[in-house]
């Protein structure tokens, strides 16, 4: 169960997982005791989206009859962002896998070809047709 409490004029959403074996705690008491310290269950309201298409807004909390309830508004991310976020995505992994290898670039290693080769497929990642949406197969393979 989700609740809401207010810490001076703002709402925060916080669950009471039992703490300490089940005993003491926010959890052990009812919401009548609860409601005393402004502490209310909540409902959200549009509180589950696609965080790769979608935006999700700061909730607006109603206190109404001892329960509140928090609502999101949902919309759609513009086609540029999903692209660009995307693409970082595929950047970052990018510069891991890389990352991963780097030891066998140092000077007083003799780098091997495979490893030049697996690198440069790594570098050139952006130029693959399916680029920003890949799948693990579209990846080079490392030796």
């Amino acid at each position: 169960m989700i609740y809401a409490y207010k810490k001076g004029s703002e709402w925060n959403l916080a669950s009471l997982m039992p703490k300490f074996n089940g005993v003491g705690g926010w959890h052990t008491l009812s919401d009548a005791e609860r409601a005393k310290h402004k502490w209310y269950p909540c409902v959200e309201i549009n509180a589950n989206y696609d965080p790769i298409s979608q935006i999700k807004s700061e909730p607006e909390f109603s206190l109404l009859d001892g329960v509140v309830t928090a609502t999101y508004t949902i919309w759609d991310k513009p086609d540029s962002q999903i692209y660009s976020e995307a693409a970082s995505e595929v950047r970052a992994k990018r510069q891991e896998l890389i990352t991963d290898t780097d030891y066998q670039a140092l000077s007083d290693v003799t780098m091997s070809a495979e490893i030049k080769g697996y690198r440069q497929e790594l570098r050139d990642i952006t130029d693959h047709e399916n680029f920003p949406n890949l799948d693990e197969e579209d990846w080079p393979t490392a030796p």
